[in-house]
C-alpha cells in the first residue's frame, strides 16, 4: 500500500485479493458466535499490515462482530472499540479475553456436568424481565438453553463464565436462527459441546498469535465500550491516549435492514433471546441499531445520525489517520454519490486510487449468505460491499 498527498493511493494485490475474499469465516475466535454483517478477517489483517505497524493505535466505532478488535491484538496493536449494542459489547470481549489451560480444563468440566443434568421434567426458574425475550422460542429449546445458563454460576471467575455464555449463544444460534425446523434436545446438547471445543481451539490460536507480540513490544491492549460513535470519545477518553492510526470499520448500511437485534424463528417470526442468553438487556428497536426505521424510504434520519457520528469520529483523528470502512447500498448508483457528500459535510476527504483500472465495483467484495433484507428497490439484496478509504481534509 502506497499513499500520496492528500487523497491518492494505491492497492498491493494481495490487499485486493483480501479486500474480495469469499472464505468461510475461520481461524482464532472469529467463529465464536456468527455476528451479522461481519467483516472478512483475510480484509481486517491486510487492512492493518497496510495501514499500520506494532503497537499502532485502531479504532473500530462500530465494533459489531470484533473482527478487527480480535485482528487488532493478534497483530499486535492496540485497540479501541464501541458498539452501541450489548450484544456486540459482549461478544466481543469474549472473542479478545484469552483463557488459560486450567480456566479451558473447568469450562470442559462444567459443560460435561452441565449437558448430563439437563432434564425437560424439571421447570426452569424463569425470571419475569427476561420474559418478553423469550417469544417465539420453542419450550424444549428454552428449557435447555435455561438449565445450561442456570449451571453458569457454577464456574469460578468471571471470564470462565462468559466463555461458558458465549458457548451457549453460539448454540442457540445455530438451533433457532434462520432455522425451518427445531432440533432435539440430544442434538443441541451435543451441537454445545462440540461448540466448546472449537472455542477452545480458538482459544488457544487467538493466545498464541497474540502472544507472539508479547516479546520485545508492549503487550497488545483491548478497550471496549457499549457506547454509540457520538459518545465514543468521551467515555474512552481517546484524546488522552493519542490519534488512532487506523479507523477500521463498517457502519449500518443505508437502506439496508439488518437483524442486528433478533434471530428469525421458523420462518419470518422474531425473538430477542440472544440478550436474555448474553444476560445483557437491550429493549431497543432494529432502528435503534441501523440509524432510520427498516421501512422508511426517506433517507434524512439515516443521514443525520451518520454525519453526527462521523464528525465525533474526525474529531479524533491527525492528518496521518485513515479512515477504511466497508459499505453496502441496494442502489450504489444512487446512494454512494450520497454517501460521500455526508461525508465530506463531516470534514473528510475520499481517497482516490492512482490505478485508473480500480473502480468502485473493483473496491468492493460480494458477499455470500448474507442474512438481512433490503427495504428499497422491492426488497432486492444487497450484497456487495465498497470499500472508502477517508482522511481529514486539508
Amino acid at each position: 500500500m502506497t499513499i500520496t498527498g492528500s487523497k491518492n493511493f494505491s492497492f498491493s494485490d494481495s490487499f485486493i485479493e483480501a479486500l474480495q475474499s469469499r472464505k468461510t469465516v475461520t481461524g482464532l475466535t472469529h467463529t465464536y458466535y456468527r455476528y451479522p454483517a461481519r467483516f472478512s478477517p483475510e480484509f481486517a489483517r491486510e487492512a492493518i499490515w497496510s495501514f499500520t505497524k506494532p503497537n499502532d493505535l485502531i479504532l473500530d466505532p462500530f465494533v459489531g462482530g470484533g473482527t478487527s478488535a480480535v485482528e487488532a491484538v493478534a497483530e499486535g496493536r492496540r485497540f479501541i472499540g464501541g458498539d452501541i449494542n450489548p450484544l456486540s459489547h459482549f461478544v466481543t470481549r469474549v472473542k479478545t479475553t484469552v483463557l488459560s489451560s486450567n480456566d479451558m480444563d473447568e469450562v470442559e468440566k462444567w459443560a460435561e456436568r452441565a449437558g448430563s443434568s439437563v432434564n425437560l421434567h424439571r421447570p426452569d426458574s424463569r425470571k419475569p424481565e427476561w420474559n418478553s425475550y423469550q417469544t417465539n422460542v420453542p419450550w424444549i429449546i428454552r428449557r435447555t438453553l435455561a438449565h445450561l445458563l442456570g449451571s453458569i454460576p457454577k464456574l469460578n471467575s468471571p471470564k470462565q463464565q462468559n466463555f461458558a455464555r458465549c458457548s451457549i449463544l453460539s448454540a442457540a444460534q445455530w438451533a433457532l436462527d434462520c432455522k425451518s425446523y427445531m432440533p432435539s434436545k440430544a442434538a443441541l446438547l451435543n451441537t454445545h459441546r462440540e461448540i466448546v471445543h472449537s472455542m477452545f481451539a480458538g482459544n488457544v490460536e487467538f493466545k498464541a498469535r497474540s502472544a507472539n507480540w508479547h516479546r520485545g513490544t508492549k503487550r497488545p491492549t483491548c478497550r471496549l465500550y457499549c457506547a454509540d460513535a457520538v459518545s465514543l470519545q468521551r467515555k474512552a477518553a481517546i484524546g488522552k491516549i493519542g490519534p488512532p492510526r487506523l479507523v477500521l470499520t463498517s457502519p449500518p448500511y443505508l437502506g439496508v435492514h439488518v437483524l442486528y437485534h433478533r434471530w428469525q424463528v421458523l420462518g419470518r417470526r422474531e425473538t430477542s433471546a440472544p440478550y436474555w442468553i448474553a444476560n445483557r438487556p437491550d429493549g431497543h428497536g432494529g432502528s435503534f441499531y441501523t440509524f432510520s426505521d427498516r421501512k422508511s424510504l426517506s433517507h434524512d434520519r439515516y443521514m443525520t445520525k451518520l454525519k453526527d457520528c462521523f464528525r465525533s469520529i474526525s474529531s479524533l483523528l491527525d492528518n496521518r489517520t485513515l479512515i477504511a470502512q466497508l459499505v453496502a447500498f441496494p442502489d450504489a448508483d444512487v446512494q454512494l454519490p450520497i454517501y460521500l457528500r455526508a461525508l465530506a459535510e463531516t470534514g473528510l476527504q475520499h481517497c482516490e486510487s492512482l490505478d485508473p483500472t480500480l473502480n468502485a465495483q473493483k473496491l468492493a467484495r460480494d458477499v455470500p449468505n448474507r442474512k438481512w433484507y433490503a427495504q428499497i428497490n422491492k426488497q432486492s439484496n444487497s450484497s456487495k460491499e465498497f470499500l472508502l478509504i477517508h482522511r481529514l481534509a486539508r
